[in-house]
């Protein structure tokens, strides 16, 4: 799963989701394994 296709599954904004990932909130939206690739 990449950025954009997080964006449209979960209608979130682009700046929230990097506030998101900075903050590890992403989490739950990301299997583990790829979790490495976002942050």
């Amino acid at each position: 799963m990449i950025r954009s296709e997080i964006v449209e599954e979960f209608n979130v904004k682009p700046s929230y989701l990097d506030v998101a990932i900075s903050r590890g909130k992403i989490k739950p939206f990301i299997k583990k394994g790829l979790e490495q690739h976002y942050i």
